[in-house]
């Protein structure tokens, strides 16, 4: 089974090795292939800074001491909008569709009411029938469409607006 857990700056290595996977293994991610240029160094930097951040977090999971997936609940600082989050998950290919997501997922939404957060936003393009069935049995809406948001192999994709009061 897999350990769902917060990622330190200790996890920078393995975490920009997740993000690189991700977005090799699939377009549905916002990075394109070979497109994150972030060192190691400067990754750990960056989760430092996000530790020390008290309205976001981002969670890892792990499977025999490889990490898989990762959510990320992304708030805010500022008081009208401190009771909301910015959701990103992604899961390994191979890890899919086996309960993965779902689990970091509960993980991010326990944190947040926790830390007073009770919306959680998100955005999915509309040609990704996986991440929108996933959010949709999970307790996510459509609120909107933001046409032609996204350009995928010279494309205009739609992209859905998403959110789920806790």
């Amino acid at each position: 089974m897999a350990v769902i857990r917060k990622i330190t700056a200790a996890d920078a290595v393995a975490f920009l090795q997740l993000k690189r996977a991700l977005d090799h293994e699939t377009y549905l991610m916002l990075f394109q292939q070979d497109e994150l240029l972030t060192t190691a160094a400067q990754m750990n930097e960056r989760l430092k800074k996000i530790e020390k951040l008290a309205h976001t977090a981002l969670f890892a999971a792990e499977r025999d001491g490889q990490m898989i997936g990762f959510t990320a609940a992304i708030g805010n600082e500022q008081k009208r909008i401190s009771h909301r989050a910015r959701i990103v998950t992604g899961v390994l290919k191979a890890w899919r569709r086996l309960g993965y997501g779902r689990l970091l997922l509960e993980k991010a939404e326990n944190w947040a009411k926790e830390n007073g957060i009770f919306r959680l936003e998100l955005a999915v393009t509309a040609n990704n029938r996986p991440g929108m069935l996933f959010y949709g049995t999970t307790g996510f809406q459509v609120e909107g469409t933001r046409k032609a948001a996204v350009v995928q192999d010279g494309e205009h994709v739609d992209e859905f607006y998403m959110a789920k009061l806790l």
